[in-house]
């Protein structure tokens, strides 16, 4: 199948830009976040604060295999049937990335782990609460919420690359500008 999807830590852009490009292409976009909120009830934050990492996982990879019988079920075959973005941390949930896999190929969409901190840090000031995978480690303060964040970034950062088929540096980059490399790359790994 025909799709790109997008992956990167959080905060890396995959919803952003993936909207602009599929905006661009003129195909459908999908979040794999919103497919689960939109099953479970709740958000991803929630599903996996109060069920723990093994149901949110459980329920990433039913929304990859939902998207995917999706995507079969359509009859017509553009350039690019869609661009999704997966979950900053499904390089955790193999059996979730064995779905996607199977309908399209990795981007990996790389920011700095400074640029994606401080984009945590700013979400956190607005929410009330850091991602669920900093606060099940109880950090004390900032140094500690930072230093779970780089186990976690240094792990997941290596993850996506060895998975993506082409790499984005999205460092000091506009949203549009990201979107323009996402498309120039598209059109080189989809006619390969």
């Amino acid at each position: 199948m025909n799709c790109i999807i997008l992956t990167g830590i959080q905060h890396s852009g995959k919803t952003t830009v993936g909207k602009l490009t599929a905006e661009r292409i003129g195909c459908d976009f999908y979040d794999i976040d919103a497919l689960i909120e939109k099953t479970a009830g709740i958000s991803c934050r929630k599903l996996f604060a109060q069920q723990g990492a093994e149901s949110f996982k459980q329920a990433e990879w039913e929304a990859c295999l939902f998207l995917k019988n999706l995507l079969q079920i359509r009859r017509s075959d553009p350039f690019l049937k869609a661009v999704v973005a997966a979950g900053g941390g499904i390089c955790d949930n193999p059996r979730a990335l064995a779905v996607l896999e199977t309908i399209g190929v990795f981007i990996y969409l790389h920011v700095s782990e400074h640029t994606a901190f401080e984009r945590i840090c700013a979400r956190a000031k607005r929410t009330g609460s850091f991602p669920a995978y900093i606060e099940k480690r109880k950090p004390a303060n900032a140094a500690e919420r930072r230093s779970v964040f780089h186990e976690v970034y240094m792990y997941r950062t290596a993850e996506y690359k060895k998975k993506a088929h082409v790499h984005i540096d999205t460092e000091g980059l506009t949203p549009c500008e990201v979107s323009c490399a996402l498309f120039t790359a598209v059109q080189i790994t989809i006619k390969k």
